[in-house]
């Protein structure tokens, strides 16, 4: 059995700001609730694929914060006291950059339809929907081959996403390799 790392007298700086986005995640999620039941009241009469795309994000939101909800209590429940579990990326790949693009997405190309409808032109969606198309998903992403955010330490790379072995390493940012 291999003992733990010890706990460094700066922890508050290390799990703080983890923690504080996990209880930002939460109440953004309760105004998002608000909005929606707001929306419910205000436009009963909406066309059904407007309900379904409101409803859609919100399914959305949810499930990316139930994801975020069980990488915090890996992290702060079950690895209690464990250091390692703080440097562990769990979900977070999944929920923070892919779903927080897919919903962007949606909602810029929504906007690019409200745009439309409102300009009759297709010159000003047609730039936004490319726009939305050609942004990454996945902008602030850092992985590492071992699974953990640390592992990067000691590397001296701007770069957003790195993959590869330990003898070679190739760095992504925003879709461009670099060497």
């Amino acid at each position: 059995m291999s003992s733990l790392p010890p706990i460094p007298p700066d922890i508050g700086r290390i799990a703080g700001p983890l923690l504080l986005g996990y209880m930002l995640n939460w109440a953004l999620q309760g105004a998002l609730f608000v909005q929606v039941y707001m929306y419910y009241l205000a436009f009963p009469r909406d066309p059904l694929r407007n309900k379904i795309l409101v409803y859609g994000v919100l399914a959305l939101e949810f499930t990316q914060t139930c994801l975020l909800c069980h990488g915090a209590f890996h992290t702060f429940a079950t690895g209690y006291g464990n250091m390692l579990a703080l440097d562990e990326i769990g979900l977070i790949w999944l929920s923070v950059p892919i779903m927080s693009g897919i919903v962007a997405f949606i909602a810029q190309v929504f906007y690019a339809y409200r745009i439309w409808i409102l300009s009759q032109s297709w010159i000003s969606p047609s730039i936004i929907t490319f726009v939305s198309l050609a942004s990454p998903p996945e902008k602030p992403l850092i992985l590492s081959d071992r699974g953990s955010l640390t592992f990067l330490d000691g590397h001296e790379s701007t770069c957003e996403a790195c993959t590869g072995s330990a003898r070679r390493r190739h760095c992504y940012w925003s879709g461009v390799e670099t060497r």
